[in-house]
């Protein structure tokens, strides 16, 4: 389980949630390249959690 940040897209502002992520509930796109890239789509107190490849926070 890890704490992560995130920005709920739905309550405009960013949350902190407990959470881990498997191979049952991710996937991953190991072909990154830019920042902008899609590294990670998680399926999340039923919507969907989209990581990408840089810094930006993950969005729910």
């Amino acid at each position: 389980m890890a704490e992560i940040t995130i920005y709920n897209s739905l309550k405009c502002k960013l949350e902190t949630i407990d959470f881990e992520f498997t191979d049952k509930n991710t996937t991953w796109f190991d072909d990154c390249v830019n920042d902008q890239d899609v590294h990670k789509i998680t399926d999340v107190f039923g919507g969907l959690l989209i990581r990408e490849y840089g810094y930006n926070y993950p969005v729910c």
